[in-house]
């Protein structure tokens, strides 16, 4: 922890994100974004039958794909709305 972090308000956080039941959204093939990492947030808006998502997401995990003139992203994604 660095100095003048508050330890309490980050484990808080954490257990808000972690402590229920969920499960995680992945997404393959996404359109590449640089500024988007592990531990960023991004908007998400879908529609998966019974299942609407429209919210911000915790990027768990994210792998970029460069090729020749292409940029593409693998996203594991949690949080918001979408519970099991």
């Amino acid at each position: 922890m660095k100095e003048g972090e508050d330890g309490k308000a980050k484990a808080d956080a954490l257990l808000k994100l972690y402590n229920h039941k969920a499960r995680s959204l992945k997404i393959t093939n996404a359109f590449g974004d640089n500024r988007v990492r592990a531990g960023s947030m991004v908007a998400v808006n879908l529609n998966l039958g019974g299942t609407k998502v429209r919210n911000f997401m915790l990027v768990e995990k994210c792998r970029h794909i460069y090729k020749e003139n292409e940029h593409w992203m693998d996203l594991t994604l949690r949080g918001g709305d979408f519970i099991a």
